[in-house]
C-alpha cells in the first residue's frame, strides 16, 4: 500500500472543525497503469536489437483519502492530507500482482543522450580540427546517473542514489516496484565498503528531513528508510540471525544496530530499515532496525552507473 502526506490550508467563512477530529474521506476513486514491458532488454543494451515492447496491466489501485489533525483557526481550517494506495487485484489484468517485475526505457536518459549527441554532432560539422579528441574523449571511462539521482564514490566505486520522497511512506513490497520502474533496486551496502557507504546514505537522508517535531525525543519510527535487506529465521537482540542482501544474495556480514535493536517485535520484523533516534529538537541520527515487510516506511533506489561511452556506442 502506498502513503502520500500533503499539507494543506484550506481559508473558509466560517468552521465548527474540532481540532481534534479525523475525517475521512469516502468516495471511490481508482487509478489504472498500463506499462509497456520491454521484452529484448539485452539486445537493446548490446544494439543488436530496437526495443521490443508487451502492454501489461491494467494494475488498478484504490485511492483513499484522509485528513489528519484539522485545526479550526477561525477564518481557516489547515490539515494534513494522507492517501493511500491499494492494489486491487478483482479489478486488475488476469494474472497480474503488485510484485511484477518489468523492465521499461528511462526516457528522460535517453533524451539527455540524444540532446547531447546533437551537440557534438554539429560542433564536429562546424570544427573539423577537433574531430580527433572528441573520438578520444568518447573513449574516456566516465559515467553518469539519471537527472534526480545522487552519484555516490564511495571508496572505488561509483554508483546511483535515489531518494524517494519525504511523504512518500510505502510498504518494502511497494518500494520494490517503484526502485524496479525507476531501474533500479532498494539500497544495500555490500560494494566492499559497506561501512563507508552506509555513513554516505546516513548524511543524505539527514540532510532531506533535517528538523522533525520539537518534543519527541527518542526513536521516531515514523522517520524510516527501506534498505535492501531480510533476515532468514529468527532473530533478536541477542540472536542478530541470518541477514541477506536482496540484490544479490550476499550473507550481511557488518550491522549498525539502533540500541535495543534487532528485537523482532511480535515475530513480524523481517526486514530492515533506517531508523532516527532524535533528541529534544527534532535533530539526531540514523540506525539499522528490523521492521515489518508490509508495513511502510520512506525507500531509498541504488542502481549501477552508465558509462558515457557506452551510451554513445549504443546509440551509434
Amino acid at each position: 500500500m502506498l502513503r502520500l502526506f500533503f499539507p494543506c490550508l484550506c481559508l473558509i467563512a466560517s468552521a465548527s472543525v474540532d481540532g481534534s477530529e479525523r475525517e475521512k474521506e469516502d468516495l471511490p476513486l481508482h487509478m489504472r497503469f498500463k506499462i509497456f514491458h520491454v521484452v529484448n532488454p539485452t539486445e537493446v543494451v548490446t544494439g543488436a536489437s530496437k526495443a521490443k515492447f508487451e502492454e501489461r496491466g491494467p494494475y488498478t489501485y484504490r485511492v483513499s483519502r484522509d485528513k489528519r489533525n484539522v485545526n479550526n483557526g477561525g477564518s481557516y481550517v489547515d490539515f494534513e492530507l494522507y492517501r493511500e494506495f491499494e492494489y486491487v487485484k478483482e479489478l486488475s489484468c488476469e494474472g497480474c500482482e503488485k510484485t511484477d517485475s518489468v523492465r521499461i526505457l528511462n526516457m528522460p536518459l535517453i533524451g539527455a543522450v540524444a540532446g547531447a549527441l546533437a551537440t557534438l554532432f554539429n560542433m564536429l560539422k562546424l570544427v573539423a580540427s577537433l574531430a580527433l579528441l572528441a573520438v578520444a574523449s568518447a573513449q574516456v571511462d566516465t559515467h553518469f546517473c539519471p537527472d534526480g539521482w545522487i552519484v555516490s564514490d564511495v571508496g572505488e566505486e561509483i554508483e546511483c542514489v535515489l531518494l524517494g520522497g519525504l511523504y512518500e511512506h510505502v510498504s518494502k513490497p511497494d518500494a520494490e516496484i517503484l526502485c524496479a520502474a525507476h531501474g533500479g533496486w532498494l539500497v544495500d551496502m555490500d560494494e566492499g565498503h559497506g561501512g563507508q557507504k552506509n555513513r554516505f546514505i546516513k548524511e543524505l537522508i539527514s540532510e532531506a528531513v533535517g528538523q522533525n517535531g520539537i518534543g519527541r525525543p527518542g526513536n521516531n519510527y515514523d522517520d524510516q528508510w527501506w534498505i535492501g535487506a531480510t533476515v532468514d529465521g529468527p532473530h533478536g537482540d541477542h540472536n542478530w540471525g541470518h541477514w541477506t542482501w536482496d540484490h544479490n544474495g550476499n550473507d550481511v556480514t557488518w550491522y549498525d544496530w539502533m540500541d535495543g535493536e534487532p528485537n523482532d517485535w511480535q515475530h513480524e520484523q523481517g526486514c530492515l530499515t533506517f531508523l532516527k533516534d532524535q533528541d529534544l529538537f527534532g535533530y539526531g541520527t540514523y540506525h539499522w532496525n528490523d521492521w515489518g515487510c508490509d508495513w511502510t516506511a520512506r525507500y531509498i533506489c541504488e542502481s549501477a552507473p552508465i558509462p558515457t561511452n557506452a551510451t554513445l556506442l549504443r546509440l551509434y
